[in-house]
């Protein structure tokens, strides 16, 4: 955590605004954070709307200071170059009416790590964003739970996504509330914690993602070790093996059948078709929403499942979409916030461990950077077996996610860099 002071000296290094930003703004900017945590697993109408109204102040707050001013990160730049690249592929896609619509909100969601980054988001917020999302998607798996009960699915989603994004977004639930149970907090809190997580849990089993499941397990592995709490993993050990000992003996072979060929929907036919049309147009590629006029209805005949929409890896999807050097780019963007993180928790330890610096604060800041390393696992393990970073749902939180621990990461590093001034 840094002094008043030292916040000053980072926020004037990162490119602060000429001007104090309008303190009614800011509040909007704020507010609409908060609205987006609370929807972002409901509607992907209301997502946009907020998404709309996010980018409009953004642009008032740059009017009212009479320019835009943000830092030379390295980061930002990926980000921007990453834009202009797969704004190329829409233009220049052999499919341009299917491309050009869906763009038109991706482009947005993109463009939301410029809003974020900009924003004054303190820690304390991020931990209320945190706890937003977390009461929302444990209602999103509570409704879906209540579905799956009365025989309404055979597989949960909710509201109006789909079972591979609800899967994410319980994911990401289960982190936060991991995270959350590290703070010290009254009895009551924790309990509701564990309720909720439990709650969770059921859900990702009912989702049967098997991407999901495999990257939660890895997700919470690297949580507790880098908050430095390895030995809680013979507890979490403990509560799977109860878990899959209690759990219904059809939920059981229907998760184990997932990882046969026969329920793999066809993935390793799909990746086969990838290669040639990657071949066809590396650069640039097909443009969004390109796979059903890629994969045709005599195709499709080659597939277990003949509703696939989708290439069913992040990689591929985005490289045939968008080309390799989109694809190339989005892996430095990747890199580039992976290092940055690691660097800070980095900074966190030595600095509670040199007792230079505010023990308590920058505790906070590793579990933080813990957290951010655990999310950033869960995406890419999930991204090998599921499309991403193009859903029209979850695309917004990855790229509110990148923006935040660009931030943190730069802020957490400068303030571990001068502990003496911290606290």
């Amino acid at each position: 955590m840094c002094d008043a002071s030292n916040r000053a000296v980072i926020k004037a290094k990162m490119g602060a605004e000429r001007r104090a930003e309008a303190p009614l703004l800011r509040s909007l900017m704020t507010g609409a954070l908060f609205a987006l945590a609370g929807v972002m697993v409901w509607s992907i109408a209301v997502i946009e709307g907020v998404t709309v109204l996010l980018v409009l102040f953004f642009i008032a707050g740059g009017i009212a200071r009479r320019g835009i001013a943000l830092p030379r990160d390295p980061i930002l730049i990926a980000v921007l170059l990453y834009l202009a690249a797969t704004s190329v592929s829409a233009l220049v896609s052999p499919f341009p009416s299917a491309s050009l619509t869906y763009f038109q909100k991706l482009w947005l969601h993109v463009f939301l790590f410029f809003v974020v980054y900009s924003m004054d988001i303190r820690p304390d917020q991020i931990r209320r964003l945190g706890f937003v999302f977390l009461l929302s998607v444990t209602l999103a798996a509570v409704y879906g739970i209540g579905k799956y009960a009365y025989g309404l699915e055979e597989r949960i989603s909710s509201a109006s996504s789909g079972y591979y994004t609800l899967a994410l977004f319980v994911s990401m639930g289960i982190l936060v509330g991991v995270a959350a149970l590290f703070r010290p907090r009254p009895l009551w809190q924790k309990a509701a914690l564990i309720l909720a997580i439990a709650v969770l849990i059921e859900a990702l089993f009912l989702t049967f993602v098997r991407a999901s499941l495999l990257a939660v397990l890895l997700g919470v592995c690297v949580l507790l070790v880098f908050r430095g709490r390895p030995r809680y993993l013979l507890i979490f050990g403990a509560v799977i093996f109860v878990a899959a000992i209690l759990a219904p003996h059809h939920l059981i072979e229907r998760l184990a059948a997932m990882f046969t060929q026969e329920g793999s929907s066809g993935r390793l036919v799909l990746w086969g078709m990838a290669r040639g049309f990657i071949a066809h147009l590396p650069l640039f590629g097909y443009g969004p929403m390109s796979f059903d006029s890629l994969v045709t209805a005599g195709m499709r005949h080659d597939l277990p499942d003949q509703r696939v929409h989708g290439w069913h890896n992040d990689f591929i999807h985005l490289t045939i979409e968008s080309g390799w050097i989109a694809s190339a780019l989005f892996l430095v963007i990747l890199l580039l916030l992976c290092f940055r993180i690691l660097a800070a928790w980095r900074a966190t330890r030595q600095a509670v461990a040199g007792r230079k610096a505010d023990k308590a604060g920058m505790n906070d800041d590793r579990l933080l950077m813990a957290f951010l390393l655990a999310a950033g696992l869960v995406y890419l393990v999930s991204a090998q077996l599921a499309n991403i970073v193009t859903d029209a749902m979850f695309s917004v939180f990855l790229w509110i996610g990148f923006a935040i621990g660009a931030k943190e990461g730069y802020r957490v590093l400068h303030c571990s860099a001068a502990p003496e001034r911290a606290g």
